[in-house]
């Protein structure tokens, strides 16, 4: 055996010495017999040998040499392969030579050179190949249209084809025609090479597929409703504005729906922006199967995912559902999805609105207002300022901090206003908490708040005036309107002079303390009461002791007030005072000094008031008191706290319990 490899070795390196010693004695020769001969050589020939031979062809470049390497490209070495492919520009003619071999190689090979060197000029080899060929060279055909189809539409590289679009129009074209042509071939190849350009226009195999009665027709609606390829799943949309087929495209979204694979159709979303396309969805009388959720974004990519949006812009959701899917985008890190979104609810809007009262798109828009991305936010609180949205205060409110500066700008240019009338309007409405904190915020968002306070003041209505001046004085505000308060304490309503000198007491000059002052002698009750609760802040001995003397007034209201503001800076000669207050015997004193007890939260006086709650003589005083033991048990939630001993705490309780009954 180990003769017989040596004997194999000698004979190949004769060999080789031989071919060495031919192709030395055939250099310089023109004779085309030379050129055949070589090629009939690739035949047989290998390794270094082979590569002799190719390097000696390429070298003379003669037509006959050429083809030969052609016919046996399927024996090149790689390096030789390679050659032939960055040379096909110049090979167009042995190349349609070695495809008219027959019983050769030669076509197999004209379809590998075709397909990896991207040479889509030579489609017209392919196409007839697929039409007159084999059952083996249809499916290589087939097969070549369909990868030269993902590389003109960038399906491997991502954004943009590998084959320059001058380029793909041949293969197009070529394929245009074998749709065409398509009973000359049968092939379902072809129609899955159709879809992967049908982005780039397939005016003839449209057309085409438009007849009923067409050989691809029922092929490709098979392809459709099984949506097996991908290349046919991108293509679907379009084929929906096709008659014939958009049935089937219906179906086979609805199964990729169902199975969670509905992101390759969106590859293509702009075809949904086709006339034909958008005419087939508005026929539709139901969207059952044809929205995955918004769970279906999860595993896309950008551009799928805004196609996503328009899906659901087109397809015959109610238009309520649709405002609650759209609003859900407002999670979405896309600022572009964001933004399609809100178009379209704006659109809705618009539309709606035109039927009547849509607020649930308008509360829809306004989550948008707070959005991250400024130009968003932006556009949302436009539409709520331009479509009077009820809820535009509270939006309103909610942005004048926003970090976009022309959202800031744009908030507090309409709060104020708006801000202001419903600050009015609910003023009545509202507690004590309320209309500080809602007060309080629209003085430093607002700077023409005083102006728009005293146009109000300056009405000649007095509810309107009273509402003003209760605004300014809860608000501490006198100081902007001194001039006008002092002037309305000589007003001839004493509701409105009373509730002016109150207000002065927010006023830090000397002319409205002696204003004040002045008042605690005045002739009306209300006047009196108001002046005493504006002297809360006045220390000086001769208002304490004017206080104290107003602590014996016959006037329950005045004396109520007096004793709340001594228990301030005289709090055990005011407890002596309301004590006395408290039996009294006119029963409007000791309602009041219930009143006063409930307001200051006055426990030190609970023994009191429980036993008024029980042994009073006048019912309207028994019920007050007995509201007032309530409350402070609610504060106080402790019956230690309020200084009863255990039978005191549990009579009073039980008399709570009896009275609730009744």
């Amino acid at each position: 055996m180990r003769k017989e490899k040596s004997l194999g070795h000698a004979e190949r390196e004769a060999r080789m010495a031989s071919n060495t010693a031919v192709m030395e004695a055939v250099q310089g020769v023109e004779d085309v017999v030379v050129d055949r001969a070589m090629a009939a050589a690739l035949g047989t020939a290998s390794g270094d040998e082979l590569m002799v031979l190719c390097n000696e062809i390429l070298k003379r470049r003669r037509g006959e040499g050429i083809l030969g390497m052609i016919l046996y490209y399927h024996r090149l070495p790689d390096v030789m392969k390679g050659r032939i492919l960055g040379m096909v520009n110049r090979l167009f003619t042995p190349l349609r030579q070695a495809a008219s071999r027959r019983n050769t190689e030669g076509p197999a090979n004209v379809l590998d050179i075709v397909r990896e060197a991207k040479a889509t000029r030579l489609s017209y080899l392919v196409g007839e190949q697929l039409r007159h060929g084999t059952d083996v060279l249809r499916d290589a055909a087939a097969y070549t249209f369909v990868e030269l189809a993902k590389d003109c539409v960038g399906a491997r590289h991502g954004i943009g084809g590998t084959i320059e679009p001058e380029s793909a129009a041949y293969l197009q074209k070529v394929v245009d025609e074998s749709v065409v042509l398509y009973d000359s071939h049968m092939h379902p190849g072809v129609l899955v090479a159709m879809c992967g350009l049908i982005s780039k226009g397939m005016s003839e195999a449209s057309h085409v597929l438009s007849v009923r009665g067409h050989a691809a027709v029922g092929p490709i609606q098979s392809l459709l409703r099984q949506g097996d390829d991908v290349e046919v799943r991108r293509a679907t949309f379009a084929m929906m504005g096709i008659s014939t087929l958009s049935n089937a495209a219906l179906d086979g979204i609805k199964q990729a729906i169902a199975i969670g694979r509905f992101k390759d159709y969106l590859d293509h979303w702009e075809m949904l922006e086709m006339g034909r396309v958008r005419d087939k969805l508005e026929l539709l009388r139901s969207c059952e199967g044809l929205w995955p959720g918004w769970v279906a974004m999860e595993g896309m990519n950008e551009h799928q995912r805004r196609g996503m949006v328009t899906w659901l812009d087109l397809i015959p959701m109610r238009w309520l559902e649709k405002v609650e899917q759209l609003k859900q985008l407002t999670r979405w890190d896309d600022t572009g999805l964001r933004l399609m979104g809100l178009r379209i609810l704006l659109r809705i809007a618009q539309e709606e609105s035109k039927h009547g009262p849509c607020e649930a798109v308008h509360d829809a828009i306004a989550e948008f207002s707070m959005d991250r991305d400024e130009q968003v936010a932006r556009i949302a609180l436009w539409h709520l300022i331009g479509c009077k949205y009820s809820g535009l205060a509270k939006i309103l409110a909610s942005v004048v901090n926003s970090e976009h500066e022309s959202v800031r700008h744009l908030a507090g240019r309409h709060l104020g206003p708006l801000g202001f009338k419903r600050l009015w309007d609910h003023w009545s409405k509202m507690d004590h908490k309320k209309r500080m904190a809602a007060g309080r915020a629209l003085i430093k968002i607002s700077p023409r708040f005083h102006v728009y306070l005293d146009e109000m003041l300056r009405k000649s209505d007095v509810q309107t005036k009273l509402r003003s001046i209760s605004m300014i004085d809860l608000l501490g505000q006198g100081d902007f309107f001194e001039r006008k308060l002092i002037q309305l304490t000589y007003h001839m309503d004493n509701q409105v002079r009373a509730s002016a000198v109150k207000a002065l007491g927010t006023v830090e000059s000397h002319e409205a303390a002696k204003i004040i002052e002045t008042s605690l002698s005045h002739t009306d009750d209300r006047v009196r009461a108001n002046a005493i609760e504006a002297v809360a802040a006045i220390q000086t001995p001769e208002v304490i002791a004017r206080l104290m003397g107003l602590t014996h007034d016959d006037a329950n209201r005045s004396r109520a007030n007096a004793i709340g503001v001594l228990m301030q800076n005289r709090p055990e000669d005011a407890l002596v005072e309301l004590r006395r207050m408290l039996i009294d015997n006119r029963a409007s004193h000791r309602v009041s000094a219930l009143w006063l007890v409930e307001v200051l939260g006055l426990v030190e006086v609970a023994k009191d008031v429980v036993e008024m709650s029980v042994s009073d003589p006048e019912q309207i005083v028994q019920e007050r008191a007995d509201r007032v033991v309530r409350e402070l048990m609610r504060m106080m939630n402790d019956s230690g706290e309020l200084g009863l001993t255990e039978d005191e705490a549990g009579a009073s309780e039980a008399f709570v319990t009896e009275e609730s009954a009744s």
